[in-house]
């Protein structure tokens, strides 16, 4: 029957947090993990999205899969950076998940203020690629095509560039939570970028190797911890993390920095072509979780953060930072292409920031 309006995917808030933290056994049920080579977890990539149709348009348009090839490419210095697309996913209703200690009218009308409709609220979910004249790097692996047929692209974007996994020389890890790692390991359990170095943060590796596990500040829902555990520890048990401690330059011009409270050794990557500020970007990761929220409101903690007061200080120091020093951002949920800047708000507007998206680079 013809429609004016686009397929909406829903998920409820329990199933999105199961989702975050699937097991790979779920994961492989809903279309595998991470799959190369006809494996059915690249289904997100090939399955149509359906785009809102005018009246009188044919019921026979061609429908397209997706829009464009899948990432976005700029130059910082000597450092070729592309923001790469494994899709999206629903976070409906987004009210405690998106702020837990805001109301339900004050996250809907922030986010009517960004003109997003509560009802159905869509986010993103970017990785990002570094290749410089020494290596090939890739900051997160996506969902694996575990939360459903609108993710699980990114290695089908990745083939668009040119990029095949046997050409990733490092797999940075910004945390372990299900939509940054399960498409580190492949349907068969093994390392789908077998020839890459996998790093992680020590705290990040040492929370979820533990035997126990500090909860005491989260949000989320106690039945729902087992599945964020169980898919953690299978990544570690796969993936042979290299640890990292503290502030450092794990290759040249790539930086780890420190930004726990989301998880607890959850990391930013500082990426400097040289030349200056203009050279730089600083990848958030879940620093930002929609534009909408954590912006204008950075004192909004989402039901994920293991530590919402750390979370909150470790993303207003990563704000003051970005905003003093004038360097391009992206992040894992921000708005493809997921590149700009923030400012602080005027004090007659808010406490917050404004986001400025860059220029489009051709």
């Amino acid at each position: 029957m013809a429609t004016d309006h686009p397929i909406r995917v829903e998920q409820s808030r329990r199933d999105v947090l199961k989702f975050a933290g699937v097991s790979f056994a779920a994961a492989a049920a809903v279309g595998g993990v991470g799959g190369v080579g006809g494996v059915s977890g690249v289904r997100g990539a090939s399955a149509a999205i359906a785009l809102p149709r005018r009246a009188g348009q044919p019921t026979t348009a061609p429908q397209p899969a997706t829009q464009g090839a899948g990432f976005y490419e700029l130059t910082l210095g000597d450092a070729r950076v592309s923001v790469v697309s494994d899709g999206w996913f629903s976070f409906n209703p987004p009210h405690p998940t998106l702020a837990a200690n805001a109301t339900k009218e004050q996250v809907e009308g922030a986010l009517k203020d960004a003109f997003v409709d509560p009802a159905d609220v869509r986010v993103q979910v970017n990785c990002l690629l570094i290749r410089t004249p020494r290596d090939t790097v890739l900051i997160d692996t996506g969902t694996g095509g575990a939360f459903g047929a609108t993710n699980g692209t990114l290695l089908k974007n990745l083939s668009n560039m040119g990029v095949k996994p046997a050409d990733v020389t490092a797999v940075i890890i910004t945390h372990l939570h299900g939509d940054h790692m399960l498409g580190v390991l492949n349907a068969e359990g093994k390392p789908t970028f077998a020839n890459a170095e996998h790093l992680v943060h020590k705290d990040e590796h040492d929370f979820w190797a533990a035997e126990t596990h500090d909860f005491s500040q989260s949000k989320l829902p106690k039945d729902m911890l087992p599945g964020f555990i169980a898919g953690a520890k299978k990544v570690i048990a796969g993936a042979k993390f290299t640890l990292v401690d503290g502030e450092k330059e794990v290759r040249p011009g790539i930086t780890v920095v420190p930004s726990a409270g989301h998880t607890a050794g959850h990391i930013a990557i500082q990426v400097d072509g040289g030349g200056g500020a203009k050279n730089v970007l600083l990848y958030m990761s879940d620093t930002v979780h929609h534009p909408a929220i954590q912006f204008p409101h950075p004192d909004w903690a989402v039901m994920f953060d293991a530590n919402p007061d750390l979370a909150v200080a470790s993303r207003r120091r990563l704000f003051d930072r970005a905003a003093a020093d004038r360097v391009r951002l992206s992040g894992a949920h921000i708005p493809f292409p997921s590149v700009g800047h923030i400012r602080k708000q005027a004090a007659s507007v808010g406490k917050g920031y404004d986001w400025v998206p860059a220029m489009w680079e051709w």
